[in-house]
């Protein structure tokens, strides 16, 4: 430890005393111990949402107190730090657990499905309890050798009080807006089927497997990035239905639609909680922690218990409720799909090379619904740049592209073709086409 007042080498920030770090540690902490005296007074069964939502905050409000006085590079407090670290992602991946819990009623999916998730629901949300509450002390522990004060105080009991609502505002909003909401939804449903494709093909998860097939699954497929690729996909789904479709006269007026949005919610917290523990496990399992702080990590969260829970729960039912609400997708685009077929003749002197092409696909998946495009009776998916390509290339003195798709693609691809698909610089795309301005074409 150095002496009070030197500074880092080749920095301007000065070096704290440990015995000085102390005290500003005590004081910042104080909140964290009111919450986790609370919760440890209390059975699990009894924690609310807001418990744990608090807990989530308290750790990183923590945690970002203990890296901003370089806590974990630090021999004395390095370990404290990685179990606060350790409390928050396993306090986030309980949190998403237990809210979808408490909405699982609303979400309106199949009740023999839900029969038997709830049980094991139950289950997990119990290993992770268990868990929170093994680190909560292991935290204690940690400040008592430190020689640091732990407060037996525990929160209001009425900190949590939640405000039960029994009667509702008016659902008016968007009344004027009819023919937009049926777009969206075709578009909104096209994409709910190209993110079960994506997922499916992401986590090509198969529990029928070997012991040793699953720890190869876990290496090559449950990495935090790929997870979070998947998280957002599915989160953008519902963020599209939330604003242009929750409560709306369209919502009111067919029932499917928000079991549609039930199915798309509880996909996304059970994802939401599998990124959150593979976080958890890819941090206290890499080689920049030390191996006292692996095996120690490992002695408070059982690996095994919690890879299981990522794949063999979050992630086998993540894909089993979007794959229950593919068909009830593909329904309601039939339903909400207005299509049509168009005949568009290319401008003189414009052929489809790779910047048309590229227009092409990009104008079909602004809106991600699916459309065909046919040249001399050979037919390609719009949405596919080599596709498109390949039908153009075997027929490279075609003047005539039929579309078949939703009008308000084929709208959009006929404003493409007048406005001379991206060859003409001197003609802009029209307001219409905004989105395709500036692009630059891809392969």
């Amino acid at each position: 430890m150095g002496p009070e007042g030197t500074a880092r080498q080749d920095s301007l920030e000065e070096v704290i005393r440990e015995e000085d770090f102390i005290p500003l540690l005590e004081a910042q902490a104080r909140p964290f111990f009111l919450l986790t005296n609370t919760l440890q007074s209390l059975a699990p069964p009894q924690w609310e949402k807001g418990h744990l939502f608090r807990l989530v905050l308290e750790t990183n409000e923590l945690e970002s107190f203990l890296d901003d006085f370089g806590a974990r590079k630090n021999r004395t407090f390095g370990f404290l730090a990685e179990l606060v670290a350790t409390l928050r992602w396993l306090a986030q991946g309980c949190f998403t657990l237990t809210h979808l819990a408490v909405r699982l009623g609303s979400y309106q999916l199949d009740p023999d499905h839900v029969r038997r998730f709830r049980p094991e629901l139950k289950k997990r949300l119990s290993y992770l309890e268990t868990a929170i509450l093994r680190v909560i002390q292991a935290i204690k522990d940690q400040f008592s050798q430190l020689g640091i004060r732990v407060p037996a105080s525990l929160l209001d009991k009425d900190v949590f009080g939640q405000v039960r609502a029994e009667r509702y505002l008016p659902e008016n909003l968007g009344e004027e807006e009819g023919a937009e909401a049926e777009t969206k939804m075709a578009e909104i449903t096209a994409r709910y089927l190209a993110v079960c494709d994506m997922v499916r093909a992401a986590i090509p998860l198969d529990l029928s497997k070997s012991p040793s097939a699953k720890q190869d699954f876990v290496a090559r497929f449950c990495r935090e990035e790929q997870l979070r690729v998947c998280l957002v996909s599915v989160h953008n789904l519902q963020s599209r239905y939330d604003t242009y479709i929750k409560s709306t006269p369209l919502e009111t007026s067919v029932k499917d639609l928000p079991r549609l949005r039930g199915h798309i919610s509880a996909a996304l917290h059970l994802i939401e909680c599998a990124t959150a523990l593979i976080h958890l496990d890819e941090r206290h399992q890499n080689d920049i922690r030390t191996a006292r702080t692996r095996q120690a990590i490992a002695a408070l969260v059982d690996r095994p218990s919690l890879l299981s829970l990522v794949t063999e729960f979050c992630l086998a039912e993540t894909q089993a409720f979007l794959e229950e609400g593919a068909e009830l997708a593909r329904d309601l685009l039939k339903r909400f799909m207005k299509k049509e077929e168009v005949e568009l003749e290319l401008p003189d002197g414009v052929f489809l090379h790779a910047r048309p092409a590229s227009l092409i696909v990009a104008v079909v998946n602004h809106y991600g619904m699916p459309v065909e495009m046919e040249i001399h009776d050979q037919k390609a998916n719009a949405a596919s740049i080599m596709a498109v390509m390949i039908l153009a290339g075997k027929n490279p003195r075609a003047r005539k592209v039929k579309f078949r798709g939703d009008r308000k693609v084929l709208m959009d691809l006929k404003a493409l073709f007048e406005s001379g698909l991206g060859t003409n610089e001197e003609a802009p795309f029209p307001e219409s086409l905004s989105y395709l301005a500036n692009r630059e074409p891809s392969l």
